[in-house]
């Protein structure tokens, strides 16, 4: 079973969009980012295979936080 996966943010919170059906960005994009941030260091710049690595480590780490963050929503 997957791990719950809300809005980062509060539905159209300070959006103009109006339309209920976007919810933004995901709680896993955003532990996803926030992982990229210390994992962009390990980016080599002049080899882009590095590239994908680094952004699936990415989401491998957020699906992790998520599934931990379940673990503690008891």
């Amino acid at each position: 079973m997957k791990p719950d996966n809300p809005p980062a943010f509060p539905p159209n919170a300070g959006w103009r969009d109006l339309d209920p059906t976007r919810h933004g960005m995901t709680l896993r994009d955003w532990f996803a980012g926030q992982a990229l941030v210390e994992l962009s260091s390990l980016i080599e710049v002049n080899n882009p295979g590095t590239y994908k690595v680094v952004a699936s480590f990415s989401y491998q780490l957020a699906d992790a936080l998520l599934a931990e963050r379940d673990n503690h929503n008891d």
